[in-house]
């Protein structure tokens, strides 16, 4: 009986399975590794489009010193998507490994802080001309804790004590560390992936929108102590100051608009000549794809996130292990939901952000993250495509029928 009502306390037993099923597994889920494989050629194609011309105006630059530092995060990115596949998903679960990588991450965040400022934020670790973004990394160990946590806790989520509040600690360490650096777009994304896995897990909803409002105040206080309050501004008008701080998002929405049905064509753009939107390469590189490719692949790029977002979903519901679909549906929505940040940036939906748009944009330690979280999605993609033990028994059934028709 205990069983029992221990499985009426799960909130989530119409779409996260109690139990922990041993299937065979099958193949790599082709269209997720199609639909990966066609935003990476689509990232290193405008990578190198877009690049072209900041690349010509900085001295002793290479107008291929973009897209060759992006080719090379791409060979490091394939071997993280390596690690991520070939690695057992089961070994993330283990607190000799989580633990330490989660804990790491938070204290290369910490050292990020004795580096130099860059765009009004403390975010990188510099080796020389090399630099790394430990939060890329802190990002993915967060939304793996968040998988195992809940795996364990799924029959305790009405629970503020136990089922809300130790996550809500972990968050708040790294918000923390974030409002010391100004990163108000890593504490967003990172509230954002606890809100939407918290909720989906069955936490109460009183819980997480009043966790919502604590964060939108947390917000506003980063973006005004921090020197954000002119991004806030320039979103809600930007075109009042063109040449000041709406500079950046005026330009993109310029440039994203000028691309008509077809676009200029590839490395055609009269807008992106020079240096006239920055960061085009990087965190408004969709700008640059509306630009040169017009409607027409603006809407084809749409396609293929929501498409990878799809597959990601239908991949989570077929997992028969709890932490796998919970480690699932969290790299499906840290990837979802940064690129929709970074298109909706581009829109002037969300104010401006140092988002990337993941596999596309230029970028080594968002590229190396993203590669190891579609390794891990890949590998769950091979258990996901194996038989479910009810299809299983279906097939043997009817397998039985010719047989027992010719007796």
């Amino acid at each position: 009986m205990a069983g029992a009502t221990d499985k009426e306390r799960v909130p989530l037993k119409r779409r996260i399975s109690s139990a922990t099923v041993n299937t065979p597994v099958g193949p790599l889920d082709l269209w997720l590794s199609g639909i990966i494989l066609a935003l990476l050629v689509l990232g290193v194609v405008m990578v190198y489009s877009a690049s072209i011309g900041p690349a010509d105006i900085r001295p002793r630059t290479a107008s291929h010193h973009f897209l060759y530092r992006h080719l090379f995060s791409l060979v490091l990115g394939f071997g993280a998507l390596l690690v991520g596949l070939l690695v057992p998903y089961r070994a993330w679960d283990h607190l000799k490994l989580l633990y330490p990588l989660l804990i790491g991450s938070a204290l290369l965040m910490v050292v990020c802080l004795f580096f130099e400022e860059r765009n009004q934020a403390k975010r990188w670790i510099y080796f020389g001309s090399v630099s790394f973004q430990p939060y890329e990394l802190a990002k993915l160990v967060f939304v793996i804790y968040l998988a195992r946590s809940l795996s364990k806790r799924l029959h305790a989520m009405k629970d503020f004590w136990l089922g809300f509040l130790p996550h809500v600690v972990v968050f708040m360490a790294f918000s923390v560390v974030l409002f010391l650096q100004r990163d108000l777009s890593g504490a967003i994304l990172l509230a954002v992936l606890m809100s939407m896995m918290l909720f989906i897990a069955g936490t109460q909803f009183k819980f997480v929108s009043r966790m919502a409002a604590f964060c939108g105040l947390w917000a506003l206080a980063i973006a005004y102590s921090g020197g954000r309050w002119a991004r806030i501004l320039s979103y809600l008008n930007p075109w009042f100051a063109r040449d000041g701080d709406s500079m950046q998002i005026s330009k993109a929405i310029t440039i994203l608009g000028s691309g008509g049905l077809f676009g200029f064509g590839l490395g055609q753009g009269p807008q992106n000549i020079g240096d006239f939107l920055p960061e085009s390469y990087n965190d408004f590189i969709f700008s640059v794809i509306g630009e040169e490719l017009g409607f027409i692949g603006v809407v084809v790029t749409l396609l293929l996130f929501i498409l990878l977002i799809v597959r990601g979903l239908w991949i989570t519901l077929r997992l028969m292990d709890p932490f796998a679909q919970l480690l699932a549906l969290g790299l499906t929505l840290m990837i979802g939901t940064q690129a929709a940040i970074n298109i909706g940036v581009a829109v002037n939906v969300v104010p401006t952000t140092g988002v990337t748009l993941p596999f596309v944009s230029f970028g080594g330690s968002s590229m190396l993250t993203m590669m190891l979280a579609a390794g891990l999605l890949l590998q769950l993609s091979r258990f996901a495509s194996a038989p479910t033990p009810e299809e299983s028994a279906q097939a043997a059934a009817e397998e039985s029928k010719p047989a027992e028709e010719g007796a």
